[in-house]
């Protein structure tokens, strides 16, 4: 059996051709990373705030966009007992509370604003 992780579109693409080589019959299982988004936070994020964000960097591919901010903005730092080291672990949003998912909403949308001069993320009010 082979397990494949997809994240972009060109990922996507070239699972698509590797399904193409694969003689038939054959049995394709799928199942969504991020489950759809159910809170309003999750909604705002994924609507509004990636898509603003995708636009200036150049990118349609939201779970790209997602990808790319978590390791820039949900990285913690674990130590380990009894030593100076530490884990990095990147939290997934599964993890998330409202109240993390609030204090990601408001890093993404500083550091976008900061980042790209101009750009307008209205709040989750207005939309």
């Amino acid at each position: 059996m082979i397990h494949s992780v997809v994240r972009t579109e060109h990922e996507r693409e070239n699972l698509i051709e590797a399904l193409r080589q694969v003689e038939l019959p054959m049995k394709v299982y799928y199942e969504r990373i991020f489950p759809k988004a159910t809170s309003p936070g999750y909604r705002y994020l994924f609507g509004v705030i990636y898509p603003l964000i995708g636009e200036r960097m150049g990118i349609s591919d939201i779970t790209e966009i997602h990808e790319l901010l978590k390791l820039k903005f949900n990285v913690v730092f674990e130590p380990l007992p009894h030593s100076s080291e530490f884990i990095v672990k990147i939290m997934s949003g599964t993890e998330w509370s409202v109240i993390s998912i609030a204090e990601y909403i408001e890093k993404v949308s500083s550091w976008a604003e900061v980042e790209f001069p101009g750009l307008y993320i209205p709040s989750s009010d207005e939309v």
